[in-house]
Parts: C-alpha cells; structure tokens; sequence
C-alpha cells in the first residue's frame, strides 16, 4: 500500500495548508497516474474549487532510453488529458539526471499567475554595476564620447558650483554676527587663552 494512504489526515492536512501543488507519477508505472488522478480530485474537494495551481509530472524518463517498451503511460494522451481537460501544467523529467527540473518550476509559477522577474534586490545590484563600452551584444548600451556633450557637462557643472557658491554666500550673509556676539566670543577667547597657559598638553 502506497505510504499516502496509510495517513490519509496528514495527506488532508497538507492539502488545506498548501497553495500550489505538484503532483508526481512514474511513466512506467500506470497505477501512480490513477492515484494522481485521485489526489487532485481530493484537493478540488478540499480547496472547494478546481482553480488551484497543479502541475503534473511524469518522472523516471531515463529509464525509457535503456528500454522504450517500459514506459506504461503514453506522453501524448497524459499531456492531452492534463493540459486541456484539467487546465494544469505538464511535464516529463527525470529527477535521476536532473532533466527539465527547471520547466516543473516554470509551470508551477504559470499556473499560479506569477510573474519570474528578478527580485528587486538583484535588479538594484545589477543597476549599480558599471556598463560595459563597446558592441558586446544587443541591449548593451554604448556610450559615445562627442564635444558637445563635454561642453554641456561642463556648463552644467560651472553652473551649479556658481549656484553652490551664491547660495553658500547667501546663507553666510544671513548668518553674520552682530557686533554684541563678536565682542562676547572675544571674550571667551581671552579666557580659554588664559587657562591654557596653565594647562599641560598630553600629545
């Protein structure tokens, strides 16, 4: 007896927690379809709706190379039935060789309606690393060096220290002090001047 049926609770368990499924079968072995078949109706059942992400896979198609005759079932009706009849996703892997491991993740995020971008992170890291100069490929930009736009980075710069300093120059204009406020800083002067001659310095 296969070990999903020995603990149906955990099984049903599984199946309320979840949110996407992937459901595995062995291509030389027609039971494991049929039981497949059965797990997704419990998770319809389950989920009360039939509008949950599953994909079919088929595994051990490695051992169909040594010997065709093995394979008990047929890849063009099971993805027939899948795809169309159910509305999931399909593939045929073969975890042994590690082949099309990647596609049972591609379709799992189709199902779900999950767009595979880059994280915002990586997108951030990859932003900040320097472009590259030169024909390198399409989509790579190319920067090209003319006078005009030297000049007009120049200009810019020019105008924005002449921007810097006035603004700079306002500020201090603002902030001048009064004949009051120099005459008491004097003041403090004199005095920190007097205690350092009794001081000793440590350097």
């Amino acid at each position: 007896m296969k070990w999903s049926l020995l603990f149906p609770a955990m099984r049903a368990l599984s199946i309320s927690s979840a949110d996407a499924f992937i459901l595995v079968y062995d291509v030389t072995d027609a039971t494991t379809f049929e039981e497949v078949r059965m797990i997704r109706d419990q998770i319809h059942e389950t989920k009360g709706t039939s509008a949950v992400p599953i994909v079919v896979v088929g595994n051990k198609i490695d051992l169909l190379t040594e010997n065709s005759d093995l394979r008990e079932v047929e890849y063009a009706t099971t993805e027939s039935v899948v795809t169309v009849d159910w509305e999931n996703g399909f593939a045929e892997v073969s975890a042994a060789r590690n082949e099309n491991i990647t596609q049972v993740f591609k379709e799992l995020l189709s199902q779900a309606k999950i767009t595979y971008n880059l994280s915002p992170a990586l997108r951030r890291r990859r932003q900040s690393l320097p472009q590259q100069v030169g024909n390198n490929g399409p989509g790579t930009p190319t920067h090209h060096n003319h006078p005009s736009s030297h000049h007009h980075q120049h200009h810019q710069s020019a105008h924005s220290s002449a921007s810097s300093s006035s603004a700079y120059g306002g500020a201090a204009a603002a902030h001048a002090p009064t004949a009051a406020q120099l005459q008491h800083l004097q003041r403090i002067q004199e005095r920190s001047l007097g205690s350092k001659r009794n001081s000793c310095a440590i350097s």
